[in-house]
């Protein structure tokens, strides 16, 4: 009986430590950083302590704020409609592909326009998504300053 609650116990004490460190943030402004790392870089997202926060964590922040949570929302409707763009294009160009296929003489040009009209569309989608995310960072970081 005993083995059951010990680990059981454990995890609840690591839990209660790790939601008040996480609580201690809440505060704090969201912060880009570049990691170069060879020939790549990677952008993480820090916390003016020098914390590296997660994607759920950069959330819970983004919406614990008013404004910051629309813009948010923003983002996440513009990344929604970059996939049904994305699904939409490629199921078209595909569903063309195999009309040319049984028929050899049909004009391939409409399949082309598709294609590129999907893929502007998806570009378009992709820098609106990006806008209002930083746009929510910057929205919410602003929210400290006096």
């Amino acid at each position: 009986m005993l083995t059951k609650i010990y680990p059981t116990f454990i995890l609840f004490i690591i839990s209660l430590f790790s939601n008040n460190y996480i609580k201690a943030q809440t505060d704090s402004l969201i912060q880009q950083q570049v990691i170069r790392s060879g020939k790549y870089a990677t952008i993480a997202y820090t916390t003016n302590q020098g914390y590296v926060l997660t994607k759920k964590e950069i959330e819970q922040k983004l919406l614990s704020v008013n404004t910051s949570a629309l813009e948010l929302q923003k983002s996440k409707n513009w990344r929604t409609s970059e996939a049904v763009i994305a699904v939409a294009t490629i199921s078209t160009g595909i569903i063309e592909l195999i009309n040319l296929k049984n028929n050899p003489k049909a004009n391939a040009t409409p399949v082309a326009s598709v294609m590129l009209g999907g893929l502007v569309m998806e570009l378009v989608s992709g820098i609106q998504a990006g806008k209002h995310y930083r746009k929510a960072i910057t929205t919410y970081n602003n929210h400290f300053q006096p």
